[in-house]
């Protein structure tokens, strides 16, 4: 009677558990939906290149040359581009983790709205704006914080 207990409850417990890997599966392409509506592979193409040409100034004083630099970019571009469908599957499961399926299907619903649509045309030029404001609030912040760091410095050297 025990075993027969036992397997019963491994079967239902089994059962279960399809059931709740199915859902992970539906909540899991739900994700990759609103990813995929979102066009953020897209945009990540988009915007890779720009972020290889700001860095192009800092190998070229490591002492790289224009070609190979170009040479290397253009390398990069086309081992990058296959790996974008990867980016999306990792998106979707951070997206499946954090959001629910109500959020996940306002997500898709926002995307193909008229302003979810403006979003994505905009999303390319904002990424790039934002890279080259960030890079600049970076150098700035950096500077203040060896600033900072120098006057400390130099006050522990003063105290007696």
């Amino acid at each position: 009677m025990r075993i027969l207990g036992t397997a019963l409850l491994s079967l239902i417990l089994a059962g279960g558990g399809g059931a709740a890997r199915a859902d992970e599966q539906s909540r899991l392409a739900l994700a990759r939906e609103a990813v995929q509506a979102s066009h953020a592979t897209d945009n990540m193409r988009r915007v890779f290149p720009t972020i290889l040409a700001q860095l192009k100034p800092l190998l070229l004083k490591q002492g790289g040359t224009e070609k190979s630099i170009d040479d290397f970019n253009t390398r990069i571009l086309a081992k990058m581009d296959p790996q974008l469908d990867k980016l999306t599957d990792l998106a979707a499961q951070i997206y499946a983790r954090e959001f629910s399926d109500e959020d996940l299907q306002n997500l898709v619903a926002f995307y193909h709205s008229p302003s979810g649509q403006h979003l994505i045309a905009k999303q390319p030029e904002i990424a790039q704006f934002m890279t080259t404001v960030g890079a600049q609030w970076g150098r700035e912040m950096a500077q203040s914080v060896m600033d900072d760091y120098r006057k400390e410095q130099a006050a522990r050297t003063a105290q007696p």
